[in-house]
């Protein structure tokens, strides 16, 4: 910094607290996001040069002393001049918007704006910082349009798959109870996987748990599912746990309990905010023990840390009891 009476750089850290405006600009010009700051009418005082090419504006002058709100289509302008007198009654508020640029290309905002006070508390000034979160909302359409096509592929399938066993067992009529009792197994299934892909989210863990482990329950092998907590699990968590018991009940048919006719138990319990579900099945001579350090478990501890959870896996000589807690549910 250069001291204006001896034309000479200072190195006092407290000059720049003289004249902090240009530094703050300079700062504020390094944003990627649109930033300004307007008065408690809602008139822009002043924009960063990043905010002015994504309002596709050829300077901040052009938008310097203009009502924030006319530069809004009739939809979302009311939005803005709410969020703008809830600042100006010192309140702030976050949200999303869309609204085409001065040469008519249409973005999506993530909005923010809030009141900026002076050294007697009163509001001096409105700050609002936009940003351009176009890609992320297209990209956000692009999986729910994937999703939905899944969702009715798999359906599709199952569908398909139910049919071919009905239509065999008809010429093999000692079959038949066989078919019917594959083809409902495959309707769970694709009853639970349409739920874990409801757009909608959420799922009662109870229900879902039944939904998950209906397709395997058989006479001679049953689930025995104790009271669980009645709680609801948020898309992810719906997801974690569909994964966990999908892992489990594989892994079960090919090497556990239910591939020798074994019964297992399913519990569960909530506390502090924390779920707890827990698997047990007796360990079967016939099993293989390997089959427990298998890429499908090292990613069930990948997924359970992804999600603010812990899955652990404990192989004894005559149980396997697998843990599963969430936090924050």
């Amino acid at each position: 910094m250069t001291d204006p009476q001896t034309n000479a750089v200072s190195d006092d850290p407290r000059k720049f607290s003289e004249d902090p405006l240009p530094l703050a600009e300079a700062l504020l010009d390094q944003s990627r996001d649109c930033v300004m700051t307007l008065d408690t009418s809602g008139r822009i005082r002043a924009i960063n040069i990043n905010g002015a090419a994504l309002l596709e504006l050829a300077s901040p002058a052009e938008a310097e002393g203009r009502l924030w709100s006319e530069l809004w289509p009739g939809e979302g302008r009311p939005a803005i001049e709410e969020a703008l007198a809830e600042a100006a009654a010192g309140r702030s508020t976050r949200l999303e918007a869309l609204a085409p640029g001065a040469l008519g290309t249409a973005r999506r905002w993530r909005i923010s704006v809030s009141p900026l006070r002076d050294g007697r508390g009163g509001i001096a000034s409105i700050l609002a910082v936009l940003g351009d979160i176009t890609d992320r909302r297209q990209a956000d359409e692009r999986l729910a349009e994937m999703a939905h096509e899944m969702r009715h592929r798999l359906r599709n399938a199952y569908a398909v798959s139910s049919a071919i066993t009905l239509a065999s067992a008809r010429e093999d009529p000692d079959h038949e109870d066989f078919a019917r009792d594959l083809a409902r197994r495959f309707s769970s299934i694709a009853v639970a996987q349409s739920q874990l892909l409801d757009e909608s989210g959420g799922s009662s863990l109870p229900d879902l748990v039944k939904l998950l482990t209906d397709a395997y329950n058989r006479e001679e092998a049953a689930f025995h599912i104790e009271a669980l907590p009645p709680v609801m699990l948020d898309e992810q968590q719906a997801r974690l746990v569909a994964l966990v018991l999908g892992e489990l009940c594989t892994n079960s048919v090919k090497h556990g309990a239910l591939a020798t006719g074994h019964s297992l138990a399913i519990t569960g319990k909530h506390e502090g905010g924390a779920l707890t579900l827990i698997w047990r099945e007796p360990s079967s001579p016939e099993g293989d023990s390997q089959s427990c350090e298998s890429s499908g478990f090292a990613l069930m501890k990948r997924m359970a840390r992804a999600h603010n959870a812990q899955f652990s896996l404990d192989l004894g000589v005559t149980e396997l009891v697998a843990r599963l807690v969430i936090e924050g549910v």
